[in-house]
């Protein structure tokens, strides 16, 4: 908040931020769960789209879109190489590869799990159908 809107960072500013957010979490949980974190939960992407207008409108809004679509190509154009890529073949490569091989083995497991669950059976049922 300094360097945005010239206000200090002192201890009451802090105080000040720490209990409006407490403000906000308090109305939240007295609301109740359904009402009150749908109701942040509106005022946050109204917000959000007001904001974004704003930063279009009054800001760099051409640069954004522009370096948004030739960013978007880019990925694009070299999505493999990124995605591939390897420059220190001592940690980077055993670090990808690794993940790689865990993901490929974890996926189905876990998909098994997720599926086997949701039809209402219980974790110790599976453990036990694996083994």
């Amino acid at each position: 908040m300094d360097s945005l809107f010239a206000i200090p960072d002192n201890f009451l500013v802090q105080v000040s931020v720490i209990a409006f957010l407490l403000f906000i979490v308090i109305i939240s949980a007295v609301t109740g769960i359904h009402k009150g974190i749908q109701w942040l939960s509106k005022i946050n992407i109204i917000i959000v789209f007001i904001l974004a207008a704003v930063i279009m409108l009054f800001g760099a809004g051409a640069f954004i879109i522009d370096t948004f679509i030739s960013s978007f190509g880019f990925y694009i154009n070299n999505f493999v190489t990124l995605h591939t890529y390897r420059g220190d073949n001592d940690w980077l490569g055993f670090w990808m590869l690794f993940f790689f091989a865990w993901f490929i083995g974890f996926a189905p497991m876990m998909t098994m799990l997720i599926a086997r669950i949701s039809r209402g059976r219980t974790i110790r049922e599976i453990i036990m159908q694996l083994l």
